[in-house]
């Protein structure tokens, strides 16, 4: 349902590709709306790939009609889109409206110029996005010679992105990550690309947003190939069509160069590392830990906890990736910051309930779900009520929450992402 009265526009401003210094090539944009604010955003990658990337504005367009749709404003591209892809973002709207209802509005999308790549043929091919965990290494382990897994595609490279998982201001830590990285795709036989960008400072919910913010770093890819993976979090038997990525909208993301394809739905987790435990590299190179500030898993935190637990399902106890041993008393503490991480592990204890006899860590996991399940109760509850309480006994009922509600450790929350870039001296391409 479109908006009855007209809006300003936003208008997204394409830059012309320049050349940084460090050997580095940048693709930029600006978003700028009536308000005269401005949002600068941009894209670097190594200049020896400059002629796989596109010229076109589709990862940019694949980057902001979320926030257009926030805004609710018409998206106004000073730029060239391909007409496919202008097609399926009217389709992606309805669909991500569907499950966003309250914070997102279907816009339209209008560009300067419009490109048809009818009459292009090229031989299928393909990348996925990559950084080290369990679904992407499922993903090039499943479609590669690795595994004996049948109807692989033909897939050739990965990309990882630095400033998603990791921040813009730790290099370092991106670099070890590289080198991990480097060892899966060297082993499989796929390139690896790199690419930085600063995303992260459009005002979007990361949850929300990541799936379309992956998207539009692979677009960049289209010339080069002919489809893209966006390994799934979620099988088909636990959809959550809410998240930032899953089956329905990421295809919505295609363009007529390149296939955007949700991998990897009909496997669950606990399955993903059935198969990857036949596979010594990622059982020695495997990274989940969320915490973003180091390329080591902290065995600690609610993720890096839960991959142990699903690994000691499989049988797999003893991984080289996860140096640290679980213990009753670190399971049964527990913080879990997420509903999916609470989904995962209830799903975990449906499977490890059927077991015979159930694992050692069975009942001290259940207690740490039920524990987290009723501060979460509590938080929903307070969230809906507070804004019919007095400000001065709000104030307090949330200096009470803070004490016994549980907190994350400092240790375990997401790192800042700086919203600038870094100056770097710059040439037109």
């Amino acid at each position: 349902m479109r908006l009855a009265t007209p809006q300003p526009p936003i208008d997204l401003w394409i830059e012309e590709p320049t050349h940084l210094d460090g050997d580095l090539l940048g693709f930029g944009a600006r978003l700028e709306s009536s308000a005269r604010r401005s949002i600068p955003l941009w894209f670097r990658f190594p200049a020896r790939q400059g002629p796989k990337l596109t010229r076109l504005a589709d990862p940019f367009v694949a980057a902001t009609i979320l926030y257009a749709m926030r805004e609710r404003r018409r998206l106004r591209v000073r730029g060239s889109v391909s007409t496919e892809l202008l097609a399926n973002l009217a389709d992606f709207q309805s669909a991500f409206c569907a499950f966003h209802p309250r914070e997102f509005t279907p816009i339209d999308v209008e560009a300067d110029r419009v490109f048809s790549p009818s009459g292009f043929q090229r031989s299928p091919s393909g990348i996925t996005a990559f950084s080290g965990g369990v679904d992407g290494s499922f993903s090039i382990y499943r479609h590669t010679h690795l595994s004996p897994i049948p109807a692989k595609r033909p897939l050739q490279a990965a990309l990882l992105v630095h400033g998603f998982d990791v921040p813009l201001n730790d290099p370092r830590t991106f670099n070890e990550i590289v080198n991990r990285c480097r060892a899966f795709t060297s082993d499989a036989g796929l390139s690896l690309y790199t690419a930085a960008t600063n995303l992260r400072a459009l005002p979007l919910k990361w949850e929300v947003f990541f799936g379309s913010a992956v998207a539009s770093a692979l677009l960049f890819f289209q010339s080069a190939y002919t489809f893209a993976l966006l390994p799934s979090a979620h099988s088909f038997h636990h959809l959550r069509l809410e998240t930032g990525s899953n089956q329905l909208t990421d295809p919505l993301l295609s363009s007529g160069l390149m296939q955007i394809v949700h991998d990897g739905s009909a496997y669950g987790r606990i399955d993903k590392l059935q198969h990857l435990s036949n596979w010594p590299m990622a059982m020695r190179h495997l990274r989940v830990c969320w915490e973003g500030r180091t390329s080591e898993n902290c065995c600690r935190c609610e993720k890096c906890l839960r991959t142990m637990l699903m690994l000691s399902v499989t049988g797999a106890d003893d991984v080289p990736a996860f140096p640290h041993k679980l213990t009753p008393s670190v399971i049964e503490n527990m913080s879990i910051p997420t509903l999916g991480g609470l989904h995962e592990l209830e799903y975990l204890l449906s499977v490890s309930a059927n077991e015979t006899p159930r694992p050692w860590w069975h009942d001290a996991l259940t207690r740490a779900v039920a524990r987290n399940r009723r501060y979460r109760r509590l938080q929903d509850f307070g969230r809906k009520s507070a804004h019919a309480l007095p400000s001065s006994l709000r104030q307090g009922l949330v200096k009470v929450a803070r004490r016994i509600l549980p907190r994350i450790p400092a240790a375990h929350r997401p790192p800042p992402f700086p919203t600038e870039a870094p100056p770097l001296v710059s040439t037109r391409v």
